[in-house]
């Protein structure tokens, strides 16, 4: 294939022309590639200190339930003593004091 000088005078430019266009396709690409990196970097470090969080949440429950069972735990005991003694005293509130069998 041979080119003609008038055809030379239009392909060289445009051969700059395109060759500056595929250059700025690939910076873009490679700008987008960088962003969507910065971004999925910054969902995994919130990723993390979502579970981080999660977990330390789940640690001060189990830690608040500890520390309540055994405070209930204490307290029943104190409470026991009290109860059997106030059972002895009054009398309970709907029992009846008889039992009706009918056969």
């Amino acid at each position: 294939m041979s080119l003609k000088a008038v055809e030379l005078q239009v392909a060289v430019p445009r051969t700059v022309e395109h060759s500056r266009q595929m250059q700025n396709q690939q910076h873009q690409t490679i700008l987008a590639n960088a962003m969507h990196a910065e971004a999925l970097t910054g969902q995994s470090v919130e990723r993390d200190q979502t579970v981080t969080r999660s977990d330390e949440n789940a640690r001060a429950e189990l830690r608040d339930k500890r520390e309540g069972s055994e405070r209930q735990e204490s307290g029943q005991d104190r409470s026991q003593d009290g109860r059997q003694q106030d059972e002895a005293a009054a009398p309970h509130p709907y029992k009846g004091h008889r039992l009706d069998i009918k056969m």
